[in-house]
């Protein structure tokens, strides 16, 4: 946390840093964990963050594909 708060006070135009894609690995559990903390502390900063793994997979199987690029496109 000390770590976070350090880097976002530091910045030169903090006003900027205002969302985030948390890109990472995703794959085991532990991972996906550590992302969904991550995000947890970024937002208590006042960040808001996409984090792929929540907000890709809320489609229908049919038009997931196209979902997951449309939506991980606009966030970035």
């Amino acid at each position: 946390m000390w770590l976070l708060e350090n880097l976002f006070a530091c910045a030169d135009h903090p006003e900027s840093m205002k969302n985030v894609y948390l890109a990472a690995p995703l794959f085991l559990e532990a991972e996906r964990d550590f992302n969904s903390k991550l995000r947890g502390e970024l937002e208590g900063l006042g960040i808001s963050v996409f984090l792929p793994q929540e907000h890709s997979n809320d489609t229908n199987a049919q038009a997931r594909h196209e979902a997951i690029f449309s939506k991980n496109l606009v966030a970035i």
